[in-house]
């Protein structure tokens, strides 16, 4: 199977990485520097004081690599159109393009461009991050979870059942937007509230004002849930406790970007809550405000005041 990772940043590469045990993987990275590591000394997962070292390729340019099996869409949301636009000429008839993506709406961008019977959503609860070139932090270990149009279900089982393969369990689903609203509604809770307040997750689930500012975005995104008669396929409340306290110590990606001075993804976040709250005549003002603080937290950057 030949797969294109479209986006090999922490958790695109990591996925990629595992995979290249199994099949002829293409990692594609904007940055030179992450793909030259990578094809001169393989790529190193490190977890838990260990490292294992995988050889997938690497490019920073899809021109010449044909036509694939399978693409990884693993971008930032707000690159997700670019991104399907660029990977249509390595689709043939029978390709599969899957969105592992934060946020709501890459997979109709995606099915816009590559169309709806090649596109597939996962959701997934692994995690890793880039520690520099070439080398990827393993984070965590969740299960994942894959569905599609039912013309792609072969397509996407056999995925399912190569991912598993390689140490990423996945499992073929029903309700996957059951899961994507799930988690959604979790990353509501830590996300833009770790941002706003430029804490680790942790702290969260800690302090009384601020679990109650995240409790309140995740109970206004389960309210447009259910009003678009979507069944969740956990409780985001109980969840967000477990995560909180597994990950007390990480900061989110929505603050580190913002500390970096970076775009977040808070548009396919908070924003597309409060979009999706307005279309269905549910109430979201704290998903509302914490979208509005950052985006003014990314147009400001430049004019931060340095600590005393």
């Amino acid at each position: 199977m030949r797969i294109v990772v479209m986006g090999a940043g922490g958790l695109g590469s990591k996925f990629g990485g595992l995979l290249a045990e199994h099949a002829d993987v293409w990692l594609v990275h904007r940055r030179p520097a992450h793909v030259e590591a990578i094809e001169r000394h393989g790529l190193r997962i490190r977890r838990d004081g260990a490292e294992r070292i995988v050889s997938p390729r690497a490019t920073t340019d899809l021109r010449g690599l044909g036509t694939v099996d399978v693409v990884l869409l693993l971008v930032k949301s707000y690159d997700t159109d670019g991104a399907a636009e660029a990977i249509v000429p390595l689709l043939g008839r029978h390709s599969l393009v899957v969105t592992f993506q934060n946020g709501l709406g890459n997979l109709e961008t995606l099915a816009g461009r590559a169309g709806a019977a090649r596109s597939a959503l996962g959701v997934t609860f692994q995690g890793a991050t880039l520690a520099g070139p070439g080398t990827v932090i393993d984070t965590g270990h969740g299960p994942s979870y894959l569905g599609g149009a039912p013309a792609s279900a072969d397509r996407v089982s056999a995925l399912a059942e190569l991912l598993t393969r390689a140490t990423i369990p996945t499992e073929v689903v029903a309700n996957v937007e059951g899961l994507l609203w799930a988690k959604l509604a979790v990353t509501a809770g830590i996300n833009a509230v770790a941002a706003v307040l430029r804490v680790p997750n942790g702290v969260l689930g800690r302090v009384a004002e601020a679990k109650q500012l995240s409790l309140r975005a995740i109970d206004e995104t389960m309210a447009v849930a259910e009003a678009r008669a979507i069944r969740l396929a956990f409780d985001p409340r109980e969840r967000f406790e477990l995560v909180t306290a597994a990950t007390a110590d990480m900061r989110s990606g929505t603050l580190l970007d913002a500390m970096r001075g970076r775009r977040t993804e808070v548009d396919a976040l908070s924003g597309a809550i409060a979009a999706a709250g307005r279309a269905a005549g549910v109430p979201t003002p704290v998903n509302e405000a914490l979208w509005l603080m950052v985006k003014a937290i990314e147009a400001t950057h430049t004019f931060r005041v340095a600590e005393a």
